[in-house]
């Protein structure tokens, strides 16, 4: 409760320890409070073992939130092992032991952790009391009503009756046979409904009994079945920097990646400075003979590595080569002349003087730069649709479509990231399981080289654009059981109706996900790379470095 003071007005009658005091008066906005929040403090959580902090091992300065300590530069005010100490008493259980938090418990961060992350733990006595941890989702929609049609005076009704859904614990079988689940005693609504109709003035016509078997109940609502796990074409991004962090990190499709190609992962992007240059790429020129692969960022099919290098070439090819081996779709233009940027007949084009009278085509004053020939990529902006509108004519019974039309629509090739697209699937497909894909386009080099029998090759299926394949230990476990059928040969006997049929229905959620390889673009560097790997070997190129030494490069 609160009390007037004189001085400060109602204040609080018990004054708690709400906070830390090891900072300096001008800092003491900033303190560590007793709640769970983090703020001077910065305590790990080891789910494994259910354990909050370090190993006893670990440094106690690790226990300190560097970043806003450095930040706020109090740092040297926190020096000794007490203030350690007494900063994580705080956040745990405040200054003077345990306080009101015992009766608190649920909020206990480990419990925190348990809840935000759909698990549930429990500490084996008859093993040492080691920690087992086993996941609960919070909601589960594989129950099905059964379908009860029965005659009464004639009339013929149809009653939904709950069943399955009444038999539905936890999702591990460990966790329900340690809790002894599912309980055989269990009368459902669908059970007294046939035994009512059974023994009564009433005739059973007949009785549909659902089940939901896939995915498994061990699988049901668990994030591995409904998200592709650290899923990542590696081809786009919204932003042009983001994508060039992606291309940084792949080969081309020669295999160059030594040193790292300076290189967007989508293949038809410009240079990454190309709305903002002043002239055409500088390809080579300077003292770093492998400028031309280190910078740029272009798309592979855009590269300033490979048909030009105007610099001094590296005289040691066997350390490092000054032009790359890649696919180029936009070649380097290589005359200055204005009248070469398009063919005679072609249209004229203002801004370069390429027009039909003035400048002589070879006039050393009036050139063009050399080198360039690149294309912004703006389809996606520029993209849109064809679209027709119904419109009355001049007959009030007859209705013309309008002229087509354009009409934009800006689109990506695909989604910034996973979660978006994965965000309306989760809420149309509920209850719904990732399935596994077979490509054969993957397996045709195996195929070819061990035969189609290789007991040896066990990455048949695979979760695409992932780690997770078949040789997975745990591969068909997580997405290819399914759950046993349990109830329908009960439902057959108590019903006395002879149950001839069995029907099995497969429900699928679909949404297009190019792969990579999907774009013509990307198909071009795929083709690229097959013969690179075919013919690779015997490509050879020479230069003269200076007049007495020449070398060549192979491959």
């Amino acid at each position: 409760g609160l009390f007037s003071s004189s001085v400060n007005g109602y204040v609080a009658y018990f004054d708690y320890v709400s906070a830390s005091s090891v900072v300096p008066q001008l800092t003491q906005s900033l303190y560590q409070p007793t709640t769970k929040l983090n703020i001077l403090t910065n305590e790990p959580i080891t789910s494994s073992a259910n354990t909050l902090g370090y190993p006893s091992t670990t440094p106690v300065a690790e226990y300190l939130n560097d970043t806003l300590i450095d930040y706020h530069q109090i740092g040297d005010f926190i020096t000794s092992s007490a203030d350690y100490f007494n900063l994580l008493m705080t956040r745990r259980n405040g200054s003077h032991g345990w306080t009101w938090k015992r009766m608190r418990i649920q909020e206990h961060p480990i419990l925190v952790n348990e809840k935000q992350n759909n698990k549930v733990s429990r500490a084996d006595i008859e093993n040492n009391e080691a920690i087992t941890k086993y996941d609960l989702p919070p909601v589960s929609v594989r129950g099905r009503p059964v379908q009860i049609n029965f005659e009464s005076g004639g009339n013929t009704q149809t009653i939904l009756a709950t069943h399955n859904n009444e038999k539905i614990y936890f999702n591990s079988t460990e966790l329900n046979n340690l809790f002894g689940y599912p309980d055989e005693t269990t009368v459902t609504p669908s059970d007294q409904i046939i035994s009512i109709l059974r023994d009564g003035p009433y005739i059973l016509n007949w009785v549909m009994y659902c089940e939901n078997i896939f995915p498994s109940i061990k699988n049901d609502f668990i994030s591995k079945s409904r998200v592709k796990t650290n899923y990542d074409n590696r081809f786009w991004r919204d932003s042009n920097i983001d994508r060039v962090a992606v291309g940084n990190l792949l080969s081309n499709s020669f295999g160059v990646n030594q040193p790292a190609v300076s290189q967007s992962s989508w293949p038809l992007d410009a240079q990454i400075d190309f709305l903002t240059r002043s002239g055409a790429p500088n390809v080579g020129v300077g003292g770093d003979v492998q400028a031309n692969i280190r910078s740029g960022s272009a798309g592979e099919l855009q590269n300033n590595y490979f048909m030009i290098h105007s610099g001094v070439a590296h005289d040691t090819p066997t350390l490092s080569k000054t032009l790359k081996a890649a696919a180029l779709y936009s070649r380097k233009h290589c005359l200055g002349t204005p009248k070469s940027v398009v063919a005679p007949t072609g249209p004229f084009i203002n801004e370069t003087g390429s027009v039909e009278l003035g400048l002589v085509p070879f006039n050393p004053g009036v050139q063009i730069d050399v080198f360039g020939g690149e294309a912004l990529w703006e389809a996606g902006d520029q993209a849109g649709i064809i679209t027709t509108r119904v419109s009355l004519a001049d007959s009030p019974t007859r209705n013309n479509l309008s002229d087509p039309a354009f009409e934009a629509t800006a689109s990506s090739p695909w989604y910034n990231d996973y979660e978006t697209y994965n965000e309306d699937l989760l809420l149309l497909a509920r209850g719904f399981s990732i399935v596994p894909e077979f490509r054969i386009s993957e397996h045709i080099e195996d195929y070819v080289t061990y035969g189609i029998s290789s007991k040896n090759k066990t990455n048949t299926f695979e979760i695409p654009e992932t780690t997770i394949d078949s040789s997975n230990e745990s591969f068909y476990v997580d997405y290819s059981n399914s759950e046993f059928l349990h109830d329908f040969l009960k439902i057959r006997k108590e019903s006395l109706l002879d149950a001839k049929e069995i029907r099995l229905v497969c429900s699928a959620a679909i949404r297009l996900n190019p792969y990579k390889g999907f774009y013509p673009a990307q198909r071009t560097l795929d083709l690229v790379s097959q013969f690179s790997r075919s013919y690779g070997a015997g490509f050879d190129a020479s230069i003269q470095p200076n007049s007495v030494n020449t070398k060549k490069y192979t491959g």
